[in-house]
C-alpha cells in the first residue's frame, strides 16, 4: 500500500543530507535532493519500502496521489540579496525540533519579489537564530520561524510560521499577499473577475452590468462580439456597500469577511520586508503594508489606487457575458478589476 505525502515527507526528513520540497504549485510533485550518484537505484529502494512503483523516467516514483522525483543536489536560487533561504523552518526539521510533516514551497523564477521576500525573514531569523515574535499590521504572532511560499494559485502568496513547541509543530498563522514596490502601477490587477477568482466575485451584480455592457460596446464598435487592438476601456468600482465588498473580496481574497487563511489574507505586503526591533517584537514593514480593508481602494476617482474595472486587447483571451437574456462569448479582451493607476496613462474610454 502507498503512502501518503505527509508520511512520506516525515520519512524522508529523517535521512540526514536529504532535503525535499514541493516543486509543483498544487503540490503533487516532490524533490528529493539526495547526495548519491546512483539515484535510479535508490529509488527503486525507495519505492519498494514507501509502496511506489517507478515511473517511465527512472528516477521518478508514482504513488498515486502524488510524485517524487530524485535530483541531486543544487545551489538554491539566487536573487539580488543572495540565496533563498528557509533558515530555522528546514533547521527545526533537520534537528528534530519538529516532527510533524510540513513542505516547503519555493517560489518560481517568474516570482523573483517573493523569492526576495521569503529570502530577507528567514535571513533575518536565522541570523538571530531563534523563534521572534512579529508584529504585522497592529497584530502581533509569537514564536515566528520564518516565510513560506503557499502553494496554488490562492489569493494568498507567502505566510508566516509558527514554532509551536509543546506538538513540534509548524502553524501558518498570518497569510500576506504580496505586490512589487512602486506604488499603485506595481500592482497590475487587483484581481480577477471571472468564475476562477470565485463565485461571490464573479456572480456579482456590479460584475455581471460591466460586462454586459463591455460586451454591447465592443459589438457597437467593431461589428462583432471581437475586440480588436487599441480597444481600452474602464468604470470605476462604486463606492456602495457592494462596491466595497467586491474591491475587498478582490483585493484580500473571495473569503474575506470570514476566517483569515489562503483566500482571506491578513493584508498586503508591497515591495521588500523590512524588520524593525520595537521592545521585544519586530515589526514587519515594506513600501506599504495594506490592511484588509476596501476603504484605501475607494478614495476619490482619480486616486492612483482607485479600484476600477477594466478591459484591454489581450488575443486570445475572452470572456462570457449575458446580453438580453443571452449568453455571449467576446473574445480577444483581458478584463479584472485594477487600480486606477493601470488606466490612467492608456486612452481608456470610460463606459
Amino acid at each position: 500500500m502507498a503512502t501518503t505525502k505527509d508520511n512520506f515527507i516525515k520519512a524522508m526528513n529523517k535521512s540526514v543530507g536529504w532535503e525535499i520540497c514541493a516543486t509543483s504549485s498544487s503540490g503533487k510533485i516532490l524533490r528529493l535532493e539526495v547526495p548519491i550518484k546512483d539515484r535510479e537505484g535508490l529509488a527503486k529502494i525507495i519505492a519498494k519500502a514507501h509502496g511506489g512503483k517507478i515511473s517511465s523516467k527512472k528516477t521518478v516514483i508514482d504513488f498515486g496521489a502524488f510524485k517524487v522525483e530524485l535530483k541531486n543536489p543544487i545551489p538554491k536560487a539566487a536573487t539580488k540579496t543572495g540565496a533563498v533561504e528557509f533558515g530555522l523552518l528546514r533547521e527545526y526539521h533537520t534537528k528534530k525540533l519538529v516532527t510533524s510533516p510540513y513542505t516547503l514551497h519555493m517560489p518560481t523564477s517568474a516570482e523573483p519579489d517573493e523569492m526576495t521576500y521569503i529570502n530577507d525573514v528567514n535571513t533575518f531569523i536565522k541570523k538571530i537564530n531563534h523563534p521572534i515574535d512579529i508584529k504585522l499590521n497592529n497584530k502581533i504572532y509569537k514564536n515566528i520561524c520564518g516565510a513560506n511560499k503557499v502553494h496554488g494559485t490562492p489569493k494568498a502568496d507567502l505566510v508566516l510560521v509558527q514554532f509551536d513547541e509543546a506538538r513540534k509543530s509548524f502553524k501558518e498563522v498570518a497569510f500576506i499577499s504580496h505586490k512589487k514596490g512602486g506604488g499603485a502601477k506595481a500592482f497590475q490587477q487587483y484581481g480577477g473577475i471571472s468564475t476562477s477568482a470565485g463565485r461571490v466575485i464573479s456572480d456579482n451584480k456590479l460584475v455581471l452590468a460591466f460586462l454586459a455592457d463591455l460586451a454591447m460596446f465592443i459589438k457597437a464598435t467593431t461589428g462583432k462580439y471581437e475586440a480588436k487592438s487599441g480597444i481600452s476601456v474602464f468604470r470605476t468600482v462604486p463606492n456602495t456597500a457592494v462596491g466595497r465588498k467586491l474591491v475587498a473580496q478582490s483585493l484580500f481574497g473571495p473569503d474575506w469577511g470570514g476566517r483569515y487563511g489562503a483566500d482571506s489574507v491578513h493584508c498586503i505586503a508591497q515591495g521588500n520586508p523590512k524588520l524593525t526591533k520595537n521592545g521585544n517584537v519586530f515589526l514587519l514593514s515594506g513600501e506599504a503594508i495594506h490592511p484588509p480593508k476596501a476603504d484605501w481602494a475607494l478614495k476619490g476617482p482619480t486616486d492612483n489606487f482607485r479600484a476600477v474595472f477594466a478591459a484591454t486587447f489581450r488575443n486570445g483571451r475572452k470572456f462570457a457575458a449575458t446580453v438580453d437574456g443571452k449568453r455571449v462569448n467576446v473574445g480577444n479582451m483581458r478584463v479584472g478589476i485594477y487600480p486606477y493607476a493601470f488606466v490612467s496613462g492608456r486612452k481608456a474610454e470610460k463606459i
